[in-house]
């Protein structure tokens, strides 16, 4: 939920996000509703991340 809020938010350091996020996933079974929204903000995050972007 963290990650989600985080987000959603618009936290300012998206690299952070990503970070909390990918530590997250190992602890999501895959069958988790959660894991594919997770794993999808650390995706985005880290792309902005590079870009110097915020994540909102």
């Amino acid at each position: 939920m963290i990650v989600d809020v985080l987000a959603q938010t618009g936290y300012p350091d998206p690299a952070e996000v990503a970070e909390l996020a990918e530590r997250l996933l190992p602890y999501l079974p895959p069958s988790d509703e959660w894991r594919e929204t997770v794993r999808g903000y650390a995706l985005r995050a880290r792309e902005l991340a590079q870009k110097n972007r915020m994540l909102n």
